[in-house]
């Protein structure tokens, strides 16, 4: 298959986003003599190695970056694995960058082959073009990088360690804050591209409208992975230790607290909107000889996330259906906790009248919103306060979430009453990453 990328200015000028870095050297394309660790492959089955020797090689182009690696399969982390990083010693941490910056490659480029067979266009689409084309500009950099030199003298060889670390680690750093900032907008810029894009084919959007749905959950799951492991990474190597943390992972993470925080951003955003909102009631449920608080180890901002979109959905139907003016009594909402030997469980009810059996099965699917069509999102830009506001991707974002970390969600109705969302929440230590389905052009 050959690949075409879009056209602009981040294929045009690939990688000058990340110029400011002013990293020397680059790698040598896959197949050539490099120097490092002999006789060794890593979790793909690539050669292991440092630093090329001589002049720096011929780039790849931004295609040939995404044809090689998107012909790798991603592998899964363990999430126990990933919470022993701050213990890693400076060749473990170094041999493990090196592998991280290979699943990276590999993951950027099956998402963007993947959006690239979009049919009708799509890809060239505004929007979508620079969602691909920012994707490719990651790759080729991160293709290009050095490979971390790993230490080939006997541990403690102290005066060794620090300058492996600054030289071979620190671009690598520099390289993920750098990408953190610039993929902050892509789930934002891919709706409404994909919006747009829709719009614009009108009928024939229904006929391709299952392809696009398991694109978009595919895409969606790789970026949430991508900026876990990146955020992860970070602040493993450069945030000041967060006490109960390792990277982004809180070892003893309190779901009631989480619940809190994200109750009161979520009826801020009620009442800027609609201009009041229910209470919402978080509550732990009473277990024997208990008291302590429940605990777990999780990803708090995802958990954060995911409860700020389920009780704002929940405000906004209690709003709507019992509210004549600004000052009118609301039932609650309740978030009720509940502990137990497969996990924590988080169950939101409301009395916004329930979800129509006809309607059921819609929600929580990408793009299925009660805003309006298309066409009138598309032409909206902005609305609702927030920049995927009415959307209808807050709820499916909100599952992708969870299944990364090896939880789930479910919804139930009681039409004419109201709804009852369930976080099943595990101990993140017990399972491994959620990947989207393998890429069909990756090697058997």
């Amino acid at each position: 298959m050959l690949l075409r990328l879009p056209r602009s200015n981040g294929i045009a000028q690939a990688c000058s986003c990340y110029s400011s870095l002013a990293l020397r050297g680059c790698r040598r394309p896959h197949g050539s003599q490099i120097t490092g660790v002999a006789g060794t492959n890593d979790r793909h089955g690539l050669p292991r190695g440092g630093l090329a020797s001589g002049g720096p090689p011929p780039a790849w182009s931004a295609e040939s970056c995404v044809e090689h690696w998107s012909s790798y399969r991603p592998t899964a982390a363990s999430f126990a694995e990933l919470c022993h990083g701050a213990s890693m010693d400076q060749p473990g941490f170094l041999a493990e960058t090196d592998w991280l910056r290979r699943e990276l490659c590999i993951r950027l480029a099956s998402s963007t082959r993947e959006a690239l067979s979009l049919p009708f266009g799509m890809p060239d689409h505004a929007g979508l073009r620079d969602v691909i084309g920012l994707h490719a500009e990651t790759l080729v950099y991160l293709d290009r990088l050095p490979q971390p030199a790993l230490p080939s003298i006997v541990p403690g060889a102290s005066s060794f360690f620090p300058k492996a670390r600054e030289d071979s680690g620190e671009a690598f750093l520099h390289t993920i804050e750098h990408t953190l900032d610039k993929h902050a907008g892509v789930i934002a810029a891919m709706v409404k591209g994909m919006y747009s894009a829709a719009s614009d084919l009108g009928h024939v959007y229904q006929v391709v409208q299952p392809q696009i749905d398991g694109f978009l959950e595919r895409f969606f799951l790789t970026h949430i992975g991508l900026r876990f492991r990146l955020s992860h990474h970070a602040r493993l190597r450069r945030a000041v230790p967060e006490p109960g943390f390792v990277g982004a992972l809180e070892l003893s993470c309190q779901p009631a607290e989480v619940a809190r925080l994200a109750a009161k951003d979520s009826r801020a955003a009620c009442v800027g909107q609609l201009g009041q909102a229910p209470a919402i009631v978080v509550r732990e449920a009473v277990v024997e000889g208990g008291g302590t608080p429940t605990t777990c180890t999780h990803w708090p901002s995802a958990l954060r996330y995911v409860l700020r979109e389920v009780f704002k959905n929940a405000c906004r139907a209690v709003v709507e259906r019992h509210s004549d003016g600004f000052d009118d009594e609301l039932p609650p909402v309740y978030c009720t906790i509940h502990s137990g030997p497969r996990g924590v469980t988080l169950c939101i009810s409301d009395q916004g009248g329930g979800i129509p059996e006809t309607e059921l099965e819609n929600v929580g699917k990408f793009m299925y919103t009660t805003y309006g069509s298309y066409g009138d999102l598309a032409a909206s830009g902005q609305h609702g306060g927030t920049p995927l506001a009415g959307y209808g991707v807050g709820l499916a974002l909100s599952r992708l979430f969870l299944r990364y970390l090896g939880s789930d969600l479910s919804i139930e109705s009681r039409p004419g009453f109201g709804t009852e969302v369930c976080l099943h929440l595990c101990d993140v230590r017990e399972c491994f990453e959620h990947l989207s389905q393998t890429s069909p052009w990756a090697q058997p």
